[in-house]
């Protein structure tokens, strides 16, 4: 019993540790960083060192996490304020203007059948009315053409502002693009009012990963022409490409609830770690060799499917169990998910409004607090006689026993994932889809199988 409670008092205290540690990182930041706003610092040490000389006061702890949300929304009004995007959308004002972009393009066009791409540019510089103005704003741009990652355009056309939802309740991507600070659609109507000027550009790392990409979906798809279908089911589970999967094939699993096998996350990040481990111990790597080539490859993965959220979420959670290795200690899931969140949240603090933020981490965070407890209860339910010895229960019931305890292992988790969902589907979507738990059930084992095959065969 003592034991215990004391393996309980060191949770807390690493958890407390953790949440002052995310506090002095973000005031930090949002007070300036080193050499200025010394008193806005020295009011932030004084708190720090009250709440550190009683570590589990409760109003301390309060306390600390107050100041933490303090930081983080001083840290998010620095970073949305005065930005290069809403400059530039006052200067230009809310009627369409005729301007010529230059700059880059900076994510994977998405082309539909009628042949026009939509894409991202980083801007460098746009002129209008003869004058020629540099500026960092991003804006997207609808040209019918296919440009690739990386090349740097030259645009003539017409930007206007983002449309607003057409309908109550629709999903509104004016706001959404405007917490990334895009602000203008550019819209280029023929092939020739865009001027390729050179390939290439933009971070080599991010180029890296989108050619690594087409690698990748080339090999998986050759051979698959005549079976377009296919083709798309592949891409979208393997490499979380969503944008060529057809309506038709996408609404039952959103009638499911199996959307999620389309979104890179913790199932695909794990598969690719647990892959790596069995090639390093084939190659009888030691564990801390193997971290370090394993902790850079999941993030590579995650940049080759697209950084998005839930991916960079379980490349950062899946670092920190790989890397405790260094540090020869035992990982602590909920630190773990909150320092995945803490590191995204300084990435990109708008990203807490995301609808991919939220469900990633009320999904996993639902899963690390009521999967074991909902093992345990399905598990009594026929569980064997405690004081029957183990090698007593053979044959067909020792075999029953496994398969109904693999059960409730499934179950637990998808029980847990579909109750930390279950708010947010609501709001957003305004669906609920109690198939899931028992869809997820047989639909994951299979999508871990073609994921496995899939990433063995490249």
């Amino acid at each position: 019993m003592q034991l215990a409670l004391r393996t309980r008092n060191k949770r807390k205290l690493r958890l407390d540790e953790a949440a002052r540690f995310a506090a002095s990182a973000i005031c930090r930041a949002g007070v300036g960083g080193r050499g200025r706003n010394y008193r806005g610092r020295a009011r932030f040490g004084a708190v720090y060192r009250i709440d550190f000389s009683s570590k589990f006061c409760r109003p301390k702890l309060a306390a600390t996490y107050l100041v933490v949300a303090f930081g983080f929304f001083l840290l998010h009004k620095f970073a949305t304020t005065n930005t290069a995007g809403q400059q530039l959308a006052d200067k230009l004002g809310e009627r369409p203007r005729v301007v010529t972009a230059v700059g880059c393009v900076i994510n994977e066009p998405k082309i539909v059948p009628s042949g026009f791409a939509t894409f991202l540019l980083k801007l460098k510089s746009i002129e209008l009315e003869g004058k020629t103005e540099s500026t960092r704003a991003v804006w997207q741009v609808r040209w019918k053409g296919a440009p690739e990652f990386g090349d740097e355009v030259k645009i003539f056309g017409i930007a206007e502002p983002m449309a607003p939802p057409r309908n109550p309740g629709e999903f509104d991507m004016r706001a959404y693009l405007a917490r990334h600070d895009v602000r203008r659609m550019l819209f280029a109507r023929y092939s020739e009012d865009v001027t390729l000027i050179r390939h290439g550009s933009g971070n080599p790392v991010l180029r890296a990963a989108q050619a690594s990409r087409t690698w990748m979906q080339n090999a998986l798809c050759r051979g698959l022409d005549d079976a377009p279908e296919v083709k798309s089911f592949i891409s979208g589970i393997v490499l979380g490409i969503r944008h060529e999967t057809p309506e038709d094939i996408e609404e039952p699993f959103q009638q499911t609830g199996t959307i999620h096998l389309f979104a890179v996350a913790g199932l695909h990040v794990g598969i690719v770690a647990a892959l790596l481990w069995v090639l390093a111990a084939v190659a009888r790597l030691p564990r801390k060799r193997a971290a370090a080539f394993i902790i850079p490859s999941l993030f590579f993965y995650a940049a080759v499917t697209g950084l998005h959220i839930p991916a960079l979420r379980a490349a950062v959670m899946a670092s920190i169990l790989v890397g405790s290795y260094f540090f020869e200690r035992r990982v602590f899931l909920p630190n773990s998910l909150a320092a995945a969140a803490f590191f995204i949240l300084c990435w990109n603090t708008n990203e807490l409004f995301s609808t991919g933020f939220q469900l990633s981490f009320a999904v996993v965070g639902a899963i690390v607090l009521f999967a074991d407890p909902l093992f345990r209860l399905l598990q009594r339910r026929a569980a064997p006689d405690p004081f029957l010895p183990q090698s007593l229960v053979r044959g067909p019931r020792r075999w029953m026993h496994s398969s109904y305890e693999w059960f409730c292992g499934g179950a637990s988790v998808s029980l847990a994932a579909w109750i930390g969902s279950l708010p947010l589907i609501l709001w957003y979507f305004h669906l609920v889809t109690p198939i899931s738990l028992l869809a997820n059930l047989v639909v994951v084992p299979i999508a871990f199988f073609v994921l496995a095959v899939a990433l063995l065969s490249l």
